[in-house]
């Protein structure tokens, strides 16, 4: 069954090259998937946060058949996983990382024969999508030439891809800088202190990420950018292990809290790194940050990844409260250790009592549940006072400190 690409996707950043380029491939695709004695292939495109099916040719429909047009939550596919270099190219049923697969989908009974994914990029190292085939049934691994046929099929799309981008005019330089970040990572961890307000001493801190090779672009724009990629569990794994290293160069035994959003949290490598952390000094303390912006779009799963954290001594924090409104049903599914109060929150304390009102009822949570509440963005000592008065034992900003590089500590 040959899948036309019929649907009139709302997507326009790329229809130019989405059209151009998959017209030329149905025959090729089913020609491929015969040729390697497989049920099921397709070409994807990854936006917004989901993996679009761009063409797709089955044998026998995998579940339910895979429509063009439609699209799947990344993180619901192997394909995202491949692309973040946390699952490999090539997985079959036998093989021992199928224990990571049944992990990231959360479903110990998944099983498939074969999985051949790789990605298609129009800026190398940055994915558009992938070509990717699959078998439910198993078959003999790849020969050396059926492997060398599938490579040079996506090395083939990629090209294509380049070519009409160049054409299109959408060979953007940021999403060439952000490939190049995620080829080669040169990221320098900087610290923020967190503050005790009482007497000033520094009860731990954030751990940020400057990128050297380009300081024109601010951090966010690279992680939100790397999020609409699906690259972002990559990039965030890069800055946690550079933030992690430095930590343990320095010899840190402060807190050290570091922003992850839910999909990076799935990442089995994470979860490892936080161990050898943790395990190489027993007066080590780690959080991670969740914003309360953050999409999260299956609680209970999300929930049991950070009961499995907590297991290791990792606190779970709550960033930007008040920034949103998803504070409080983020608040009670989560059940943070930490609750960081957002900057929006501190500017408008003197002016605003709502703004007051909030910061006292979530104190009086704070002590019924056993959770720390954090003040961030504090930039000025009449910020600070109030927030004091309220009594708000902790903060951060830069009145209290910028984030910086560290000296080694003895």
């Amino acid at each position: 069954m040959n899948a036309d690409f019929t649907s009139v996707l709302n997507r326009s950043k790329h229809q130019t090259i989405r059209e151009a380029v998959v017209d030329t491939l149905k025959e090729s695709l089913s020609a491929l998937r015969d040729y390697l004695g497989m049920e099921t292939i397709f070409v994807s495109e990854i936006e917004d946060g989901r993996l679009w099916f761009l063409t797709v040719d089955e044998a026998t429909p995998f579940l339910k058949p895979l429509i063009p047009g439609n699209g799947l939550p990344l993180n619901d596919t192997l394909c995202y996983w491949v692309c973040n270099d946390i699952l490999p190219h090539i997985i079959q049923s036998r093989d021992p990382i199928m224990e990571t697969v049944r992990h990231l989908r959360d479903d110990e009974n998944f099983d498939i024969g074969i999985h051949v994914s790789f990605p298609i990029h129009i800026h190398p190292g940055l994915p558009f999508g992938t070509i990717c085939c699959f078998s439910r049934k198993e078959r003999p691994p790849l020969t050396d030439v059926e492997l060398r046929m599938f490579r040079t099929m996506a090395e083939m799309i990629s090209a294509n891809l380049r070519l009409h981008a160049k054409i299109s005019g959408l060979d953007e330089p940021l999403c060439e800088d952000l490939a190049q970040t995620l080829r080669k990572p040169a990221i320098s961890p900087v610290f923020q202190p967190i503050k005790r307000f009482e007497d000033g001493h520094i009860i731990g801190y954030e751990g940020l990420s400057r990128f050297q090779e380009m300081p024109q672009h601010s951090p966010q724009d690279m992680f939100a950018l790397a999020q609409n990629y699906g690259m972002g569990p990559k990039l965030e794994l890069n800055a946690a292990n550079c933030i992690l290293d430095e930590a343990e160069r320095l010899n840190l035994t402060s807190l050290i809290s570091i922003n992850h959003s839910p999909d990076s949290l799935l990442a089995p490598s994470l979860q490892s790194r936080f161990e050898a952390y943790l395990e190489g000094n027993a007066q080590r303390a780690l959080a991670v940050e969740i914003s309360e912006q953050a999409v999260i779009q299956d609680f209970a799963r999300l929930g049991r990844r950070l009961d499995a954290l907590r297991a290791l001594g990792v606190k779970i924090a709550l960033d930007d409260v008040g920034q949103g409104n998803a504070g409080l049903a983020h608040i009670l599914a989560l059940k943070p250790d930490l609750i960081k109060l957002d900057r929006v929150i501190v500017a408008e304390l003197a002016n605003r009592k709502e703004n007051r009102a909030m910061v006292s009822a979530l104190l009086q949570f704070s002590k019924e549940t056993g959770c720390e509440l954090i003040a961030e963005g504090i930039e000025t000592e009449d910020e600070k006072a109030i927030l004091m008065d309220l009594g708000v034992k902790y903060g951060q900003g830069f009145y209290l400190g910028r984030p910086a590089p560290l000296p080694r500590q003895h």
